[in-house]
């Protein structure tokens, strides 16, 4: 365990001085379904392309409304080991001793319907010095496009149940 922090604490210095170098990163969501019904789960993947190798990142994940959808749960992809991050939000991993470009998953989120309505899922990298992509070569990369995601949540199947046999007196008249 101490080891781990060791290594996490050297990353985080690597990470803060840095210098910034060109790269093109573009990270998006994945999921399977769009919606979700209230008191239900679902997962949804953070996807990078990296036109580079890199051998870090931190992310921010921002959810719109926060009453309709909750954060419940984050699995760092395999491809990397999971980081400690300055917030603490566990959206953070590190890879020994080579980096990776391409298509990868950076990590999985479990994600909860709370209340019906819509809410729109955004990542970013907040001004802390642990986020962003760090470069193989080094530096951190500056061409970074992050592209949202809108999740429904649906009411619960047994309140939909219930409205049934009201339609269908409603179509007798």
């Amino acid at each position: 365990m101490m080891r781990k922090a060791l290594i996490c604490m050297a990353t985080l210095v690597m990470f803060t001085s840095v210098s910034v170098a060109s790269a093109d990163v573009t990270v998006s969501f994945y999921a399977e379904s769009s919606t979700v019904a209230v008191g239900q789960a679902t997962t949804v993947d953070i996807m990078a392309s990296f036109d580079e190798p890199v051998v870090g990142w931190g992310l921010d994940l921002g959810i719109d409304d926060p009453d309709c959808l909750g954060w419940i749960d984050t699995s760092i992809g395999d491809d990397w080991n999971a980081a400690d991050s300055l917030d603490e939000d566990g959206l953070a991993g590190l890879r020994f001793y080579t980096g990776i470009a391409g298509d990868v998953l950076l990590a999985t989120l479990t994600l909860e319907g709370l209340a019906e309505g819509q809410t729109v899922l955004t990542l970013g990298s907040g001004p802390e010095e642990d986020e962003g992509f760090l470069l193989e070569a080094g530096g951190l990369a500056t061409g970074v496009t992050f592209m949202p995601t809108t999740i429904t949540v649906v009411p619960e199947p047994t309140t939909v149940l219930l409205f049934v046999p009201l339609l269908a007196l409603h179509r007798r008249r």
